[in-house]
């Protein structure tokens, strides 16, 4: 019986919202004495961030609990409600009749973890693999969750169904997602991602040509010699540009901060964290000057074109905002002649 109350609820057939159980237009009173006996016992709840786990300690009068849930199974909280809530749809409650007491046994969710969510190296590929995704597609009807990445968008990630309960639960944020993949035997090798034995493209895409519409590829970049000076005021150009657009936006799908040149359509997504830093100052444009200057590098493809390279991704920077004193002062150090034809490249722009 409990095997098939957990695969209703898992499924969605039967919804539990604040203490009822819903089916269809249908809502059942649960006993209110189990949820309010279940909040009783809950002496104490601390989120441990360092484990991402929250710490719940459960005394029913003789037993003690130390329960340790994950963020990933449970959204970070303190409040004892929600916890209540959480543990009544994940485990057993008991009424013992001959004496009158209840008894309380956690089940966790059955969802596979690892332990190397906070490692310098999943920290990594979680930004890596963030910046490449666009959207997280949810249809709530299906129950389906799918990931469109940014350079391939015609071949969608679709996630098992068994993890939609959880997403929804974490309000479908990519970062639990991702860590669900990588938990999960998702490995990133170079330009792909591979999953469930599929493979996903993270290939940056070409970069348009000043000197030809159709796309050219960007290879061999190397690093421009720039002073900090000069390479802030590239960089400080470019996000003008981009702001004079209204260019700057947040993916309210995928929480990050995106700058879209809609000129050449070219796209470019902050980090997580440094999507979370400039939310939180509320967008000043000088944040992301800031960061892409500390993070990001300028460099040129063999085509001339001048790029802006941030986290594995790069954008082309147009000719017209690149001051000509810097143009003329990077060609001279690299023995080239600033004549003719760079001028002509900036007014055609």
């Amino acid at each position: 019986m409990n095997d098939i109350a957990r695969i209703l609820l898992l499924y969605k057939y039967v919804h539990f919202s604040e203490g009822q159980l819903v089916f269809g237009t249908q809502h059942i009173a649960l006993d209110r004495n189990e949820l309010i006996w279940l909040r009783s016992i809950i002496r104490g709840v601390r989120m441990e961030e360092l484990n991402r786990e929250t710490a719940v300690d459960l005394f029913d009068g003789e037993n003690t609990q130390a329960l340790h849930i994950p963020y990933e199974h449970m959204p970070p909280t303190n409040d004892s409600y929600i916890v209540a809530n959480y543990l009544y749809q994940n485990g057993t409650v008991r009424y013992d009749i001959d004496t009158g007491n209840y008894a309380y046994r956690y089940i966790p969710p059955d969802i596979p973890l690892d332990e190397d969510t906070n490692t310098p190296e999943r920290i990594g590929q979680r930004q890596i693999l963030s910046s490449h995704i666009r959207y997280v597609h949810v249809d709530e009807d299906k129950k389906l969750i799918e990931l469109e990445f940014i350079h391939d968008p015609n071949h969608r990630l679709k996630l098992p169904s068994r993890w939609y309960r959880q997403a929804a639960a974490h309000r479908f944020e990519r970062s639990y997602i991702i860590d669900m993949l990588l938990a999960n035997g998702g490995t990133i090798d170079r330009d792909t991602f591979t999953f469930n034995g599929r493979n996903y493209s993270l290939q940056v895409p070409r970069v348009a040509s000043t000197s030809s519409a159709g796309p050219a590829e960007a290879t061999n970049l190397h690093t421009l010699k720039l002073s900090s000076k000069q390479k802030q005021t590239l960089i400080q150009s470019y996000v003008e540009f981009i702001n004079n657009q209204d260019g700057i936006k947040r993916d309210n799908v995928n929480t990050l901060i995106l700058l879209e040149n809609e000129t050449d359509g070219s796209q470019l997504y902050l980090t997580p964290a440094h999507s979370d830093y400039v939310h939180r100052n509320q967008y000043r444009r000088q944040d992301v000057i800031s960061l892409l200057n500390k993070h990001g590098q300028i460099k040129q493809d063999e085509f001339g074109n001048w790029l802006l390279f941030y986290n594995n991704q790069y954008v082309q920077i147009p000719p017209s905002i690149i001051p000509a004193a810097i143009k003329e002062s990077v060609l001279r150090s690299s023995g080239q002649r600033f004549g003719r034809q760079n001028a002509t490249g900036d007014e055609d722009d």
